[in-house]
């Protein structure tokens, strides 16, 4: 999947990736967390190719912050 990445927060134990995925959910905000074992480079403003296990995929409800059960993701719209 392509994360399209507009903000990048610096934290002591990682990263924090906030943006979109214009492939599957361009008007939904994603959070992804990066630990600090990963090195590459990802700044604000670019797009990048990502694998993420679907098990390791989280869901809140944006009323109310809370988790929510794992949903199916959109079928991948093609360019």
């Amino acid at each position: 999947m392509r994360l399209a990445v507009e903000r990048v927060e610096h934290l002591g134990a990682g990263r924090l990736l906030y943006g979109t995925l214009p492939d599957l959910a361009p008007n939904d905000k994603i959070i992804v967390s990066l630990a600090y074992t990963v090195h590459s480079t990802i700044e604000a403003g670019h797009t990048y190719d990502f694998r993420v296990h679907q098990s390791n995929l989280k869901f809140f409800d944006p009323e109310n912050g809370l988790r929510v059960p794992a949903r199916p993701l959109p079928a991948r719209r093609s360019a």
